[in-house]
């Protein structure tokens, strides 16, 4: 289960930390505050879809960063390229659509 999610320069998003309770989580909020650019950080990480345009304005990267209840961490970040640190271990120059 995930237990803390982390978005850094994403889309909407300088800074959030979103720790889910244990059940159902609900992301409630007015529009254009964020709330599916969660989701759609959520997909990146898992699919390492398309993410050209995921950068906040006048930043040069963005990361998301999720830790779960057994204990991994898992970081997507872009700066040029997507790359994934996963439990401390670096993957980089991934293809569209690759994941380690």
């Amino acid at each position: 289960m995930i237990t803390r999610i982390e978005l850094t320069n994403f889309m909407s998003h300088k800074q959030t930390v979103i720790e889910p309770a244990a059940g159902l989580t609900v992301l409630v909020g007015r529009n254009n505050v964020g709330k599916s650019a969660v989701v759609t950080a959520l997909q990146i990480l898992c699919h390492n879809d398309k993410s050209t345009y995921v950068t906040r304005h006048g930043e040069k990267e963005c990361s998301v960063v999720v830790h779960t209840d057994d204990g991994h961490v898992i970081q997507w970040q872009r700066k040029k390229s997507p790359s994934y640190v996963i439990n401390g271990e670096t993957f980089d120059r991934l293809r569209q659509s690759s994941v380690p």
